[in-house]
């Protein structure tokens, strides 16, 4: 009897402990009405660009199957992050917690507008996506500053009443009955109620987005050149919310709003500086802030005082992770110091060092064997590539490390799938066009990212890099870009280029080929 209980507990432990362990696995579950089988991937959308994830966090995709659902889970999900899910023209974001367990429900004929998400963690999906929580909010450089501020103190002060009657479950409240969506509102509040955390969540984004906002604008105005003569002055009201107690306390460090409001802090108190020390300014200096030696000197002390200490880790290991991917080594390798002296949470320092040593010996990693001479191409090694026997077209995608994040990374699912679709009818080849000091970069990347493929790299000179002869006849886009970072060719069986800006794997498709191929004939 006695060998009998321990072994009971014994399998009470082990459901518990799996139990615990499976707390911090997020599931994303979809179910697709009208689905053909369409792509679906889901992405982190980091607060800066380039800027890494430091949970681990790698771009997921896969096939929604023949009965319409599809399946995504993660114990790297970065709390309170945004995340963002991509089929076909649709882009869902997700604001995620670990251990949220998520079915999505949409129609892919309706688009987003068709999304309803139910189970633990949905609440604060569907709320953000209502109209009520539009986080966009356009500019209008006709509204004065003082105009300005009382139109976000609406929206605020609506955000939050409606956030109320949700949370409150209220479906009578006047708010919920007279709103045009008012069946989805309540919809909300009978599937998806907000869990108190998932509450707190949302009422910090509404602070975040009063404190981005505000502190945006007058970046905005600045930028724009408007008031031209106006001085500024912090004791106009408008300023008032740099004092707001509540903005304060707001914890998500991850939010895109708050961050905004965060990288402005450091210019506000240095403006203040300058108005303690007598020197007058005008808005449209408020941006030239960059070339002024006193401040740039000063920006680690101005981040560091004006933040608490956990965010002013995760706000420094962002700036130096978005440094170091888009190869800025030098400014990494100066300021590197100030991080690990300050840094306590080592999955900071520990992915920096990991992608930095990654930079250094990625080109000797011999499973992916990038540091091979034939690797590196010139003029007559590409033209050799180009001419070898094959009977297939050859796709060829070229793009820069420096600028990758802008659509290869996040999308490198897309890309996989692409390459398993189309390579009994296409040689995929993928050449990385940049100057030799960022070959490490292109290793790194390649190897974190584990892109298998077959990858080469054409150095260039950084004189002129548009006007290199080898760029202007075989990319039609500008590579070196924020913006895009990626330029498609295509070309026929013998090496011959067909058309030098086709379509990217998120849209490459059997009659795109089909109608390149019957055009070069």
């Amino acid at each position: 009897m006695r060998s009998i209980i321990i072994q009971f507990l014994l399998v009470i432990i082990i459901l518990l402990s799996g139990c615990q362990s499976n707390d911090g696995v997020t599931v994303i579950k979809g179910k697709v009405q009208n689905s053909n089988n369409e792509f679906v991937s889901m992405r982190y959308f980091s607060k800066l660009r380039a800027a890494m994830n430091f949970d681990g966090f790698r771009s997921m995709g896969t096939r929604i199957n023949k009965h319409g659902t599809f399946e995504f889970r993660s114990d790297a999900i970065t709390e309170g992050a945004e995340y963002i899910l991509y089929t076909g023209d649709i882009g869902v974001t997700l604001a995620l917690f670990r251990g949220d367990k998520i079915k999505l429900e949409f129609d892919i004929e309706e688009g987003r507008k068709s999304l309803f998400a139910t189970g633990k963690g949905a609440g604060k999906i569907n709320v953000l996506r209502l109209p009520q929580f539009n986080y966009s909010l356009i500019y209008n450089s006709n509204l004065p500053m003082a105009e300005f501020k009382v139109l976000v103190d609406s929206i605020v002060d609506s955000r939050q009443a409606f956030l109320e009657a949700i949370y409150e479950k209220e479906p009578g409240n006047d708010l919920v009955t007279e709103a045009v969506n008012k069946d989805l509102i309540e919809r909300i509040i009978k599937e998806s109620p907000l869990s108190k955390k998932e509450y707190d969540f949302v009422k910090m984004e509404i602070l975040a987005f009063k404190a981005g906002v505000l502190s945006g604008y007058v970046s905005y105005l600045a930028d724009r050149r408007l008031a031209d003569s106006v001085k500024i002055d912090f004791s106009d009201p408008y300023f008032d919310f740099l004092k707001d107690p509540e903005i304060k306390k707001i914890t998500n460090y991850c939010s895109m709003n708050y961050n905004e409001f965060c990288q402005n802090l450091p210019k506000y108190k240095h403006h203040r500086y300058l108005q303690r020390i007598g020197k007058s300014l005008i808005y449209p200096e408020w941006n030239s802030i960059y070339d002024d030696t006193v401040y740039m000197n000063n920006a680690f002390n101005y981040i560091r005082d004006e933040n608490k200490a956990e965010e002013f880790e995760y706000l420094l290991a962002n700036e130096f992770s978005m440094s170091l991917n888009m190869g800025y080594f030098d400014e990494y390798l100066e300021y590197k110091h100030e991080l690990f002296d300050h840094c306590k949470n080592g999955k900071y320092t520990r992915t920096l060092e990991e992608f930095s040593s990654l930079i250094e010996t990625g080109l000797q990693n011999s499973e992916f064997d990038l540091g091979n001479p034939e690797k590196s191409l010139d003029s007559l090694k590409f033209n050799k590539i180009m001419e070898e026997q094959d009977e297939r077209p050859i796709y060829l995608s070229f793009w820069s490390p420096k600028y990758s994040e802008a659509w290869i990374m996040p999308f490198l699912p897309e890309f996989l799938d692409f390459e398993k679709r189309f390579e009994d009818k296409l040689r995929i080849i993928s050449v990385c066009v940049d100057e030799d000091k960022y070959k490490g970069l292109w290793a790194a990347k390649v190897i974190d990212n584990h892109w298998h493929g077959n990858h080469y790299f054409y150095p260039v000179k950084s004189e002129n890099l548009r006007a290199n002869p080898f760029i202007r006849k075989f990319i039609s886009r500008n590579i070196f870009s924020l913006c895009d970072g990626e330029c498609y060719s295509l070309f026929d069986k013998d090496g011959k280029l067909i058309n030098n800006n086709v379509p990217s794997p998120r849209d490459f498709n059997q009659s795109t080929l089909t109608e390149f191929l019957n055009k070069s004939e």
